[in-house]
Formats: structure tokens, sequence, C-alpha cells
């Protein structure tokens, strides 16, 4: 952490309304643009980055400088997306990302602008194989992944038997590596 953000927390710790103006002015733009690409709307990634901060300025107390005081806002951030997905699937998450294994997908860490860049990219490319596979394959990686569906709950939903659910999600995984493959090459 560089010693203008130290002391800018230390002031913030102490109260200091400017010190946490500062802070927010440093942050907001990189983090909304986080955001917007992680939930979509700007009206979400507004609520969600005001809530980030709200969190942030309430417990600066608690800030440690383990790391940078944008990786703990970004951590923050993370937590408030994970409950925003939560509560509007109201089920359980699975990071897609982690699970097709993208090429080169970057950590959550964020240090510089670059890497929202490159996390932005790796979003793109999920967006792109959800769209290049066939509507069936979609709706049950959709399901299960990002809705936390179990197989037999997507096989319900899709009026389908539990087997044929199986296959389906099977050929789904098998189907997005391979656009994944045909990205890379």
């Amino acid at each position: 952490m560089d010693s203008q953000d130290f002391d800018l927390i230390q002031k913030a710790k102490s109260g200091d309304e400017t010190a946490k103006a500062v802070l927010y002015q440093k942050n907001v733009r990189l983090l909304y643009g986080y955001l917007y690409h992680k939930v979509g709307t700007p009206q979400d990634a507004e609520d969600i980055c005001q809530e980030a901060f709200l969190r942030a300025f309430k417990n600066i107390k608690k800030f440690q400088g383990k790391a940078s005081f944008k990786n703990w806002l970004f951590q923050i951030a993370k937590n408030i997306i994970a409950d925003h997905w939560k509560a509007h699937y109201k089920g359980n998450t699975i990071l897609v990302d982690d699970f097709f294994e993208l090429p080169d997908s970057p950590s959550y860490d964020i240090d510089n602008e670059e890497e929202v860049k490159d996390q932005v990219e790796a979003e793109d490319t999920l967006k792109k194989i959800l769209d290049d596979l066939s509507d069936d394959y979609r709706a049950v990686l959709e399901l299960r992944f990002l809705r936390g569906y179990s197989l037999q709950e997507t096989a319900d939903e899709l009026g389908i038997s539990l087997s044929n659910a199986k296959v389906r999600q099977f050929r789904a995984i098998k189907k997005a590596k391979q656009i994944t493959n045909n990205e890379n090459d």
C-alpha cells in the first residue's frame, strides 16, 4: 500500500470525511466498471457500488492493511454481488467461468485497470460461449450452474427425464469446451 493511501486510511479511520471522499474518488470509477460488467445493468452496478463504499467506510476501523484498500473494497463488492445473485436466483450459485476453466481467467484480486479489462474479456468469452450454444444446451447449463439447480430440478424445469438432463449437461459442457478451444485458436 502506498504512503498516500496509508495516510488517507488513517485519517478515514479517525472520521475524516475528506479522506473518505478522496478514497471514494480514487476508486469509484474502477469499481463501477467492474460491477457493471459483473451484473450487467447500470442500476444494479450503482446500487452495489454504493453499498460497497457504505460497508467499507462503516468498517474502515477493521481494515488492517494486509491488502490495498482497493482490493479490500473489491472483495466487499464481490461479496455483495454473491448476495445479489443468490437473492436474484433464490438458490446457490456456482461460478461458471471456474467450471469451464476459461483460459487465463484473471483472479478477482483486482490491482489495476488492465486486470479489469482482462476480467471483462473473460466474461465476454463466457457470454459468447453461452450465446453459441443451442437453446437446449444453454438452458441446462444456466439452470445447473447459474441458478444452482440439481440435475433432478433441471430435468423437472425442462420437462425432460433425469437421464436426458444428464446427457444434455454432458454434451453442453463438451460443446462449450469446443467453443472455448476454437476461440483460442
